[in-house]
């Protein structure tokens, strides 16, 4: 329908939230029409056509699933074997409440493994440890943050950036 107008509603992924109005757009000429999400948590989108006395009203929905995100950051990048790196993070976005979980991974063997976990403190803020004790010559180590998919946490799993640390042994 040419120039027909349209309501955009969106639902947050978490339980009990509720729709609320985000655009009023209107179709081409043709009957067409585009809508470009912002950034946000994991949602429904509905596009919902209100009607009219002859037309009934229509809607359509959408899925958005937004993975989740987190810096990772080490307070020293060179260590020697025995000594403690310290690990830091904000996961970003949107419905971080403390408590919320980081598994801290190295990669070993092409895989990553979960060595640590760590909880959210205030802010979407996380801090971590991890003491080296078995690494002979030197090393260069590759760790990440990965945000696991939770209840209540609007989002789907995700992973921060990469970075290395090298660790020399005796």
């Amino acid at each position: 329908m040419a120039r027909a107008p349209l309501e955009v509603w969106a639902r947050t992924a978490l339980a009990g939230a509720s729709w609320r109005k985000i655009a009023d757009i209107t179709t081409s000429k043709t009957g067409r029409f585009t809508y470009r999400t912002r950034s946000g948590p994991s949602r429904t989108v509905r596009i919902r056509y209100p009607g009219t006395p002859t037309i009934r009203p229509e809607s359509a929905d959408t899925r958005v699933r937004v993975a989740a995100s987190s810096t990772i950051t080490a307070r020293r990048r060179s260590l020697r074997n025995g000594q403690r790196a310290q690990f830091s993070g904000t996961i970003r976005g949107q419905h971080v409440r403390p408590g919320k979980l980081v598994q801290l991974q190295t990669l070993v063997n092409h895989r990553w493994q979960t060595f640590t976990t760590a909880r959210v403190a205030k802010h979407g803020r996380w801090h971590s440890s991890y003491r080296f004790v078995g690494t002979t010559g030197t090393v260069t180590y590759r760790f990440r943050a990965r945000v696991p998919a939770e209840r209540g946490f609007p989002y789907r799993g995700g992973n921060s950036k990469t970075i290395r640390l090298h660790v020399r042994g005796p």
